[in-house]
């Protein structure tokens, strides 16, 4: 899907932005985002999986691409 696909590469940029300030925040922040992160990955995972096996099911793409701006709303909030 090339909106997907968008999403990622997103993603990616901030995700490497977030790599790189990671030693600058404090444990317990760390952990909540990493704790928040890997709850978001799994509803990724999730609903990408039903919404490619769907693909005109929009309800699921829906899903799928909420789940992916989640992401970056929290990738960008922990990097600036």
């Amino acid at each position: 899907m090339e909106a997907e696909r968008g999403y990622l590469n997103a993603i990616a940029v901030l995700s490497r932005e977030f790599e790189n300030r990671r030693t600058k925040l404090s444990p317990q922040r760390l952990a909540t985002l990493n704790q928040a992160l890997s709850a978001i990955d799994q509803t990724i995972a999730d609903t990408s999986l039903v919404a490619h096996r769907q693909s005109n099911d929009s309800l699921a793409v829906h899903y799928m691409l909420l789940a992916y701006t989640n992401k970056i709303d929290l990738l960008r909030e922990a990097v600036f």
